[in-house]
C-alpha cells in the first residue's frame, strides 16, 4: 500500500491554530486536545480535501455548577475549507463510557493540532475498560450499511471517492475480527496492517487511494467489481449487532469513579477527601 503522508500546510495550520484561541477565548474554554477527522487523518485524502477540526475542552469549575448548564458542544460556522467543532469534557466521558468509536477515533487521530500530553492517553486507557469493542462493532457495521444505501446500491456508474467511505468501516470490521481486543488505528495505513488484504484487492484499493491523492475532485466511474465483491464478502462475515451497546446501563461503580476522577483532573476540581 503506498503510503500517503499526513501533512498539514503551514498556513491552513496557523489559520487552525488562531482559530482555536479564538475559540477559547469568546467560550471561556480550555482545549485540551484538537486534532483532525475526516480524510486527511484517514489517510485518503484529495488535494481539495477540507479540514476537519474537532477538539474536546474543559469550563472553569463554576460553569459546572450553574442551575442552567451550559451547552457541552462549541462550534463555528462552517466554510467550505475548515470545519471546527467541540465537546465538553463531561460529554466526552459519559459516551466513552459507553464506548462511543467517534471518541475513540479522536484519541489516536495521527494529525494533533494542540495536545495537553494527559487527556488523550486517558480517554484510551479508560476505553480499555469499557465494551468499546462491541460498540464499535454496531457503530461501523451500521455505517457501512447506511454508505452503501447512499452510493452503491444500484447503478454501473458510481463516485468513486464513496468506496472508501463503504471500505473504511468495513476494514475496520475485519480488523477487530483478526484483532481482537487491539486498539483500532485510525490512519489507513495502521489499519491495513491488520488487516491482511488479498493481494488484488489491497491493490486495487491502492491504486484507487493514489488516484484520489492526485485528483482535485474524484467523479464517477465504472463501478469496480473486485471491491463489489469484497464488501459484499465482508458483510457476510460481520453480522449484524441486534442492540446498540451506546444505550444500554450506566457504568458500573468502580468505572464511573475513574471516570470522575478524570473529569475532576480536566477540570482542576480538587476531589472530596475521604
Amino acid at each position: 500500500m503506498t503510503p500517503i503522508a499526513p501533512a498539514i500546510p503551514a498556513d491552513m495550520a496557523a489559520r487552525i491554530a488562531a482559530e482555536l484561541e479564538a475559540l477559547e477565548q469568546a467560550h471561556g474554554i480550555r482545549i485540551l486536545f484538537a486534532i483532525e477527522s475526516g480524510s486527511r487523518a484517514w489517510g485518503f485524502p484529495s488535494p481539495d480535501s477540507d479540514f476537519d477540526v474537532r477538539f474536546i475542552y474543559a469550563r472553569p469549575v463554576a460553569d459546572y455548577l450553574r442551575l442552567e448548564p451550559l451547552r457541552d458542544v462549541v462550534e463555528r460556522p462552517v466554510d467550505p475549507v475548515l470545519d471546527i467543532n467541540g465537546w465538553d469534557i463531561a460529554k466526552a466521558l459519559k459516551l466513552l463510557a459507553r464506548g462511543n468509536p467517534t471518541l475513540l477515533e479522536w484519541a489516536v487521530s495521527p494529525l494533533v493540532y494542540r495536545c495537553d500530553g494527559i487527556t488523550r492517553p486517558n480517554l484510551v486507557r479508560l476505553s480499555e475498560q469499557t465494551a468499546w469493542g462491541r460498540a464499535a462493532a454496531y457503530h461501523y457495521r451500521h455505517l457501512a450499511e447506511r454508505q452503501v444505501e447512499k452510493h452503491l446500491a444500484s447503478g454501473e456508474q458510481v463516485k468513486l471517492k464513496t468506496y472508501f467511505y463503504v471500505l473504511r468501516p468495513l476494514l475496520n470490521l475485519r480488523f477487530l475480527r483478526r484483532n481482537p481486543g487491539q486498539p483500532l488505528p485510525m490512519h489507513l495505513d495502521g489499519l491495513l496492517a491488520g488487516c491482511a488484504l488479498p493481494d488484488a484487492i489491497a491493490n486495487e484499493l491502492d491504486a484507487l487511494r493514489r488516484l484520489k491523492a492526485e485528483t482535485v475532485e474524484l467523479g464517477n466511474g465504472p463501478r469496480r467489481p473486485s471491491l463489489d465483491g469484497f464488501i459484499a464478502a465482508e458483510f457476510s462475515l460481520s453480522a449484524p449487532q441486534p442492540i446498540n451497546p451506546q444505550t444500554g446501563d450506566a457504568p458500573a461503580a468502580d468505572m464511573a469513579a475513574l471516570l470522575d476522577a478524570e473529569f475532576w483532573r480536566a477540570i482542576g476540581f480538587s476531589a472530596p477527601a475521604g
